[in-house]
């Protein structure tokens, strides 16, 4: 469990460290993966809670909002959500 970890731990670390120095559209791609991981968890969970929120909305959208607002700024995220 630990080794497991400690494995994370060194290809995360510097992922994200260089990630981040780099910025721009890498960056931007990287939060958008992980937003649209974190609304497929989310996704998931309610389904299991027998919900049905649609899953293309929820994972685009979370996904667009990211991309719209690295793209054209606060001005863009205001569109997507409206």
């Amino acid at each position: 469990m630990l080794r497991n970890r400690i494995i994370v731990i060194i290809i995360l670390v510097p992922t994200v460290v260089a990630l981040n120095a780099l910025g721009g559209w890498g960056f931007t791609a990287a939060m958008a993966f992980i937003f649209a991981y974190s609304a497929w968890e989310f996704w998931r969970i309610f389904k299991q809670g027998d919900y049905s929120p649609s899953r293309l909305l929820l994972i685009s959208g979370s996904a667009g909002v990211v991309l719209a607002r690295h793209a054209w700024g606060e001005s863009g995220s205001i569109a997507v959500l409206s």
